[in-house]
């Protein structure tokens, strides 16, 4: 009896692991094991969402009646929180060679960009062990704006006069929808420095990261995601888009750094290069090692010339680096005095 009641709370626990640990992730692979089988773990090696939001899900064992439902997050629910509206789906099996098995879960719905949606299903082993699972996407961007950046402070200071803190702004090359763009910098290649929100924009149009926010601001901020949603705090731009980036620390304050803005597939849409002076040596430039990592993704996507020649600027707390069209492309400082002042959701001239 005493077997049997640990080989149920092992059993339990492979349970809690796969609903919890599963929730939030398009890509894991090997990152969830399931315990069932006596003398057998099965596990989940892969889960990928596709462009047209139908997903693939590999067991590393051999499993059976498998059984899904997607739903929105949102979606209404009975009283035994089943949801009451699906998505228009079909599950089947794919591969099967005996260690591998592989589903495809075919969507047939038009999901929106950005919208939340859950894939929850249910299997059993070959012991007949019924096991769930559990995991959370959003709506593919089919339609990525593209971004070219703008304006960039990277350095904040409490000793400043009249603080601005870090920002970075964007013009909007192409319409469409901002979900998934992410802003990389030296040591964010893991985790974005931001990622968009789903927001529909227009060519023209200016938006602006705020890559830091005020603890006292908290409630007046808000990410303009559509038309009539306008953000409070003093840092708020009434000529452009506004999104703040939520740190749980300050940012990282580098007066040497390159940037990057990416699609939701991680191609390069835009790069910055910047380099202070202490930074160069017998007139080459002291990349650090991550640093050299970001300039090689940039010019293997073909942005040769600006990391070759980049803005050579000794950034402060209180400029901005600004691109103007005069009757070529020129990076100037904005804010050092008898000069333009940061423009921040201005657009430059």
């Amino acid at each position: 009896m005493k077997i049997q009641n640990w080989k149920i709370c092992l059993l339990i626990i492979g349970i809690i692991v796969l609903i919890i640990g599963c929730n939030g992730f398009a890509l894991q692979p090997g990152f969830v094991t399931i315990l069932g089988d006596e003398g057998g773990q099965v596990k989940i090696l892969d889960v990928r969402q596709e462009e047209d939001n139908s997903i693939e899900i590999v067991f590393s064992h051999s499993v059976k009646d498998v059984r899904s439902k997607v739903f929105y997050s949102d979606s209404q629910v009975n009283s035994e929180g089943e949801p009451l509206s699906q998505i228009g789906h079909k599950l089947e099996k794919i591969a099967d060679d005996g260690q591998e098995v592989k589903y495809r879960c075919t969507i047939f719905d038009q999901i929106e960009i950005g919208k939340e949606f859950k894939f929850e299903g249910d299997l059993k082993t070959k012991s007949n062990v019924n096991l769930e699972f559990n995991f959370l996407f959003k709506g593919q961007n089919h339609n990525p704006a593209a971004l070219e950046i703008t304006e960039y402070k990277p350095i904040y200071s409490k000793s400043v006069k009249k603080p601005v803190p870090e920002f970075i702004e964007f013009k909007v090359k192409k319409s469409g929808n901002l979900s998934g763009l992410k802003i990389l910098s030296v040591g964010s290649s893991k985790a974005a420095d931001y990622t968009f929100p789903a927001a529909e924009v227009s060519a023209g149009e200016i938006v602006v990261v705020h890559l830091r926010y005020f603890q006292n601001e908290a409630d007046l901020i808000r990410d303009e995601t559509k038309t009539g949603v306008i953000s409070g705090g003093d840092f708020a731009c009434p000529t452009a888009r506004d999104f703040w980036a939520n740190f749980g620390k300050n940012p990282a304050q580098r007066k040497t750094n390159i940037v990057l803005v990416t699609t939701p597939t991680d191609d390069i849409q835009d790069c910055l290069a910047y380099v202070h002076e202490k930074s160069i040596s017998n007139g080459e430039i002291d990349w650090t090692e991550e640093q050299k990592a970001m300039v090689n993704k940039a010019v293997n996507a073909g942005f040769e010339s600006m990391v070759e020649s980049p803005v050579q600027e000794n950034v402060t707390a209180s400029v901005s680096m600004s691109k103007f069209n005069f009757s070529g492309i020129v990076w100037r400082l904005c804010g050092k005095k008898g000069q333009r002042p940061i423009s921040m959701g201005k657009a430059n001239q």
